[in-house]
This record gives C-alpha cells, sequence and structure tokens, in this order.
C-alpha cells in the first residue's frame, strides 16, 4: 500500500471540492444501505456497541503498562 502524504492544502481541496448538499440530503437509510452495499466500510454500530469499545479503551487506557 503506498503512503500518501496529506498536506493542509489537500485537504483544504478536498473540503472544497465536496458537494455538501448531497451529503446533507442523504437520510439515514440511504447510509445504512451505503454502508451495507460497501465491502470496504465498517459496519454501523448500536449505540450499545460503542459505548462497549468506548469502555474498552478507557479500560486499557486506565491499566498499568505490562
Amino acid at each position: 500500500m503506498a503512503i500518501v502524504k496529506v498536506t493542509s492544502e489537500r485537504v483544504a481541496q478536498a473540503i472544497a471540492n465536496t458537494d455538501w448538499a448531497a451529503i446533507d440530503a442523504q437520510t439515514d437509510e440511504d447510509i445504512a444501505r451505503n454502508v451495507a452495499e460497501d465491502p470496504d466500510a465498517t459496519p454501523i454500530l448500536t449505540d450499545a456497541e460503542t459505548a462497549a469499545g468506548i469502555a474498552r479503551v478507557q479500560i486499557r487506557r486506565s491499566s498499568p503498562a505490562q
């Protein structure tokens, strides 16, 4: 996999080229369908799954280094 240097100019250009109206027009169902159809997308987590993941990270960070 190639390493790509992302400059602030590239970020600004990507933001400027984004069709924000199209993004804002998407419904939750559109987003869920797009995620389900994209094999590279990670699944949308439920609130409970998100909370469990955050709790695991916080526990790991508070544990002494081994």
